[in-house]
């Protein structure tokens, strides 16, 4: 079946399209490098950087270490998370208050020793406070 003249549907359309994808890929790489580039600038300069424990572990923070790293909810936080933040910092604070939210238990040896306590707070940290 051919594609009669002046339908727009010939092969040249199709190459046309390839063409303007490639450029539009090119484009989109570009944008990408002069964003990362900016956020790198501005990281470079920042006294404080804020991010989730999981968030250490995106390309603009690779290989970053901190003279601080604060752990807030840190009773909130699964152990291996925090250890990312622990990691990259010379010290660390972990707060958290153990009133407003118990801690994440996922060990069931925990989870039954926790239970047992009033406030769902392990004892060892219901005595602090």
């Amino acid at each position: 079946m051919r594609a009669r003249a002046g339908s727009g549907a010939g092969p040249g359309r199709f190459s046309e399209a390839r063409t303007a994808e490639r450029e539009a890929r090119k484009l989109l790489a570009e944008a990408r490098e002069l964003e990362d580039r900016a956020e790198l600038a501005v990281l470079e300069k920042a006294q404080v950087i804020l991010a989730t424990l999981t968030g250490l572990e995106s390309r603009a923070l690779e290989g970053r270490k901190f003279d601080l790293a604060v752990i807030d909810e840190a009773t909130q936080s699964v152990e291996p998370a925090v250890y990312l933040a622990l990691l990259r910092a010379d010290r660390a604070v972990l707060a958290g208050d153990p009133r407003q939210l118990p801690p994440t238990v996922l060990s069931p040896t925990r989870r039954r020793s926790r239970s047992r306590s009033s406030n769902g707070s392990p004892p060892r940290i219901r005595k602090r406070w």
